[in-house]
């Protein structure tokens, strides 16, 4: 099994977090509210509500494999991760510190986003087995120059917050 090289193609061209701050080139089609408070922001990001959903849903995504397709999920999955983290973050973490720091938001907001780049390509690699809006979402709104910061309401019912 091979990652998508689409969606690792978006990732490693994409100008991270290039709009963050302005109310501007935000993704069509998706069902969000937008944050212009950077300690809104950086609260949010690393707070345990956002971290909880995050993981959920890439859970959601682990449990559907091992029950129904276990031997794809044992044979490749930690294999596609290692590649991900040695092939495809060394090209973008750069951007993403130093956007970060111009931002002038939390340096920890840097292994969120990293966390969230392995299981965007992740889910997408198994995207034939398994659809996820939400993680397709994410990377809509991080290929709009944005960051997905949160959640409004009780998941999942309510928006994704944006900055």
């Amino acid at each position: 099994m091979e990652l998508n090289n689409a969606v690792v193609e978006a990732i490693t061209s994409n100008n991270w977090l290039e709009y963050c701050g302005v109310e501007t080139n935000l993704p069509k089609g998706i069902n969000y509210s937008y944050l212009s408070n950077k300690k809104v922001v950086n609260k949010n990001v690393k707070g345990v509500k956002w971290e909880n959903i995050c993981l959920e849903e890439r859970n959601n995504l682990t449990g559907y494999l091992a029950k129904n397709k276990p031997e794809l999920y044992n044979k490749n999955w930690n294999v596609l991760v290692r590649e991900i983290k040695t092939e495809v973050l060394p090209k973008v973490v750069d951007k993403i510190e130093s956007q970060v720091s111009i931002l002038g938001l939390s340096s920890d907001i840097v292994n969120s986003v990293k966390f969230d780049i392995i299981n965007i390509i992740m889910v997408l690699t198994y995207e034939k087995y398994y659809n996820s809006d939400f993680h397709t979402s994410m990377l809509d709104i991080y290929l709009s120059g944005h960051i997905p910061c949160g959640w409004d309401g009780d998941y999942p019912n309510g928006k994704i917050l944006v900055y």
